[in-house]
């Protein structure tokens, strides 16, 4: 088994979105807002193909909007203006998660196939405390992977399954699968991140290093490498009793009602 914690969602940087969605730390629920969608162009300077003109392909704001109100948090509304798009990925509804460019090669290098995990998680802001900067890192997603598919090979009828083939993918996009019924959206969320004053960044919190068995870097903030786990069968075991007793389930849908 291999397993892969991947950063996801909306935050503060400018690519990606300049915002970051809210959470409870009370009841733990949280809202799910993805990046926008860039019409630019890659990180190596290849323009973006624009999103598919077909139904289903096109995701506004709207339905995030309403998330971050149910949780009790605000809204940045600059993100539900005329031609403003989401790049919804990971996509909990149909369970899938895709990538591109350095990030898909990373994940293809390592080969993953069924059975193997991807983790997700966020930058979250707490309704209940309003210090300038102050976020909390959490899980939010997480897939037993099923397979994994090439973007351009996903035929039209399936096009509006994820965000790299809702838009004419570059022949590198990839996209994964996840299990019904071991994979989805967590209801409530775990949070795993620490602040470290004397380096003004946030980690993974140190009480969790031995009960995951340590990651191949405990850097929670964006990073070019993905953080592979040393030792995925006991993060695993981990994470099935932090649900267990928390009574966290796994949905399949982006946000809860």
């Amino acid at each position: 088994m291999q397993g892969v914690l991947i950063r996801v969602g909306i935050d503060l940087s400018k690519k990606s979105g300049q915002w970051v969605a809210p959470f409870d730390p009370i009841t733990g629920k949280f809202a799910y807002v993805p990046i926008p969608e860039d019409e630019g162009t890659t990180e190596d300077g290849i323009k973006r193909k624009p999103i598919r003109d077909v139904e289903g392909c096109r995701i506004t704001y709207e339905q995030f909007k309403k998330a971050c109100e149910d949780v009790g948090g605000t809204f940045n509304l600059k993100l539900v203006e005329p031609g403003k798009y989401a790049h919804l990925d990971p996509d909990f509804e149909y369970l899938t998660y895709g990538d591109e460019r350095r990030k898909a090669k990373q994940l293809c290098k390592l080969h993953l196939t069924e059975g193997d995990l991807l983790v997700f998680y966020s930058a979250l802001r707490p309704v209940s405390d309003n210090r300038p900067g102050h976020l909390w890192y959490a899980i939010i997603g997480f897939f037993e992977i099923d397979h994994m598919e090439y973007a351009k090979d996903i035929p039209p009828e399936r096009w509006k399954v994820n965000a790299h083939c809702r838009r004419k993918p570059q022949d590198d996009d990839i996209v994964f699968f996840g299990k019904e019924g071991k994979s989805g959206r967590l209801d409530k969320c775990i949070p795993i991140g620490q602040y470290r004053p004397e380096k003004g960044r946030y980690y993974l919190d140190s009480k969790l290093k031995p009960k995951w068995g340590c990651l191949t870097s405990d850097y929670l903030q964006r990073s070019g490498a993905l953080p592979r786990f040393v030792d995925p069968d006991k993060f695993y075991n981990w994470f099935r009793e932090a649900c267990q007793k928390q009574s966290i389930q796994l949905r399949k849908r982006n946000n809860l009602e």
